[in-house]
């Protein structure tokens, strides 16, 4: 929702954070999936069937347990893996960059 607003206002730098913050939405929503997948395959009275009928669907899940996480992981390090001071002056470059540039422009023209 940050993103959203800020995008309004400064859609340049703001458009491809946005982007990734989506695939890591839809990475985790897939996470989320496999995990209740798995918790159903755990559950009491077995509602999608007995052990040996379901090995074959707990090893998938497992494997894109483990693929998923790797990959959420990653897409959140590169999102959030600067300090708050370092994001803010980077935030803070961008905007005195863009706020300079319709400025100097107009000093050309």
């Amino acid at each position: 929702m940050h993103l959203s607003l800020l995008g309004r206002l400064w859609p340049t730098p703001i458009k491809a954070r946005r982007k990734a913050v989506d695939k890591l939405g839809e990475l985790l929503g897939e996470l989320h999936d496999v995990f209740v997948m798995r918790a159903l395959l755990a559950a009491d009275g077995e509602p999608l069937g007995p052990p040996e009928d379901t090995k074959l669907l707990r090893r998938l899940l497992k494997r894109s347990e483990k693929s998923l996480s790797k990959a959420c992981l990653t897409e959140a390090a590169d999102l959030f893996g600067d300090s708050p001071k370092r994001s803010a002056r980077k935030l803070a470059r961008k905007a005195r960059d863009d706020l300079a540039a319709p400025h100097e422009e107009a000093k050309a023209a």
